[in-house]
């Protein structure tokens, strides 16, 4: 037995497709309910991708604009949508240059969530 090991720092990739098309770490992959590469130990169980063809991509928001005055429900359509353990829930996060903000999403299918836009008085994060 061997002991190898690797450089490279995951964390330097920014997106699915580029951590997994340009590792030169084997070890590293993409966290999706994370939102960032890292090693396999360091992300949540079926949330790990290695392979550049599981990446999660938006293929289509329904509508595509929405009003800050008035509440309304946000639809998209994904690729590769992660399984989620007991007691996870998916979260859409909008943002702006300033603030974001975290609603929970429901899941419709297999590869559709909706998302209901934030109300003007929720919790924001900065």
């Amino acid at each position: 037995i061997y002991r190898i090991s690797f450089s490279g720092d995951c964390t330097s990739r920014l997106s699915c497709d580029e951590c997994l098309s340009s590792s030169t770490n084997p070890l590293c992959g993409w966290c999706t309910l994370n939102q960032r590469c890292t090693l396999a130990n360091n992300c949540p169980l079926n949330s790990w991708q290695q392979e550049s063809n599981q990446c999660t991509h938006i293929v289509n928001v329904q509508p595509l604009r929405a009003s800050i005055d008035n509440s309304q429900w946000i639809n998209l359509t994904l690729t590769k949508l992660p399984q989620l353990e007991h007691n996870e829930i998916y979260q859409c996060i909008f943002t702006n240059k300033i603030i974001s903000a975290n609603t929970q999403a429901i899941k419709l299918d297999h590869n559709r969530l909706s998302c209901p836009t934030p109300s003007k008085n929720i919790h924001v994060h900065q």
